[in-house]
């Protein structure tokens, strides 16, 4: 039997009792919100530092948490200081075991690199192909675009893509299963579901919903907006299900850049298989 606890749960069952460490989870549910869900890596890379400088009592914590700031700083595209935060992973031999099962198994095998939570095939140095182990969603990279994934919200998985020009999108992935006839529907939820965690005043244009699919695989398309530190910023999502798959397809940026989202999220949706 394969037991699977998600980051938070994972997380909370490293915590002490004490305050200083019930404060450090926190501060780490917090920071891997702001990661893996709405993609503020600023903010997440600021509450792992957080975690780091305050000492907190469990040294767990602080390790996951010197593993999750450097691969924000990768995420990021900021290589030299991910290296030097990597590299700080060496202050915490004792939890070896715990960082290794984070960052998930490399395999250079035949098949191609394991990354945590799928596998990823370069074809030819120029782009390349990633599948989902637990969905079977599979995804085309093109040349120039990279590709990391971890554990998320909700049981699912997080894929991240940084396009040929930066923009970062996101591939939210579960195996769900669900009858055709409710598809529709359970859509129609997650588009009401997601306006629950976005921040205030987040709002989905009602013109710009769009629907299609049909009997066993059908999506919903739509874009948002909101303001954050004063910037007005969009949101790309599209929704796909599937009776044996659930995904989300996002990305967000500031309004001047629709169009360059547009063609980047579209170009990663339309050679996207969902089982």
């Amino acid at each position: 039997m394969i037991l699977r606890f998600s980051t938070a749960a994972l997380v909370l069952a490293l915590m002490t009792s004490t305050g200083s460490a019930q404060s450090a989870a926190e501060q780490m549910q917090k920071a891997i919100y702001h990661q893996q869900t709405d993609g503020d890596l600023d903010a997440a890379i600021q509450g792992y530092r957080q975690i780091i400088n305050s000492s907190p009592a469990d040294r767990k914590v602080a390790a996951m948490a010197q593993f999750r700031l450097a691969q924000a700083l990768l995420q990021k595209g900021e290589l030299q200081e991910a290296a030097r935060e990597f590299q700080a992973l060496s202050n915490y031999p004792e939890y070896k075991t715990v960082i290794a099962a984070m960052a998930g198994r490399i395999d250079n095998g035949a098949r191609g690199s394991v990354i945590s939570r799928g596998t990823y095939n370069t074809v030819n140095g120029s782009g390349g192909h990633y599948s989902h182990r637990a969905s079977g969603v599979e995804l085309t990279i093109p040349a120039g675009w990279t590709i990391s994934d971890s554990e998320s919200s909700d049981h699912g998985d997080m894929a991240m893509i940084n396009d040929a020009n930066r923009n970062q999108l996101k591939v939210w992935m579960l195996a769900e299963q669900h009858p055709a006839t409710e598809l529709a529907a359970l859509l129609r939820h997650d588009v009401e579901n997601k306006a629950s965690m976005r921040p205030a005043g987040w709002k989905i244009r009602p013109e710009s919903i769009q629907t299609g699919g049909a009997g066993d695989h059908q999506y919903l398309k739509a874009i948002a907006d909101y303001s954050e530190n004063g910037m007005k910023v969009v949101e790309l999502l599209v929704w796909a299900r599937s009776t044996k798959t659930h995904a989300l397809f996002f990305t967000t940026g500031p309004q001047s850049a629709l169009n360059a989202l547009t063609d980047s999220l579209g170009q990663l949706v339309s050679t996207a298989i969902i089982p």
